[in-house]
């Protein structure tokens, strides 16, 4: 029985990601076809994982600047996807 080269790169890929999250690092994955098809709409999905964890970081400065100790999501979540 052989072994998938496929099943390796799965385990490799999970084993680098797993590294990454322990570093602070959020791993987006897209299929090949789907830059090859539609590079703007991967594009847009980066553009706003980047401006919703860059205002859940400035909220989260905020709050501690301020004391606060309850954020409101909803409304991060609101403006981040402006």
């Amino acid at each position: 029985m052989g072994v998938d080269v496929h099943d390796l790169h799965k385990e490799e890929d999970e084993r680098r990601e797993k590294v990454l999250s322990e570093m602070g690092l959020r791993v987006v994955r897209f299929q090949n076809d789907e830059v090859g098809r539609n590079l703007s709409a991967v594009v847009g999905k980066i553009r706003e994982g980047i401006s919703f964890v860059s205002l859940l970081s400035q909220t989260h400065l905020q709050a501690r600047k301020t004391k606060l100790t309850k954020i409101d999501v909803k409304s991060a979540v609101t403006k981040a996807r402006k």
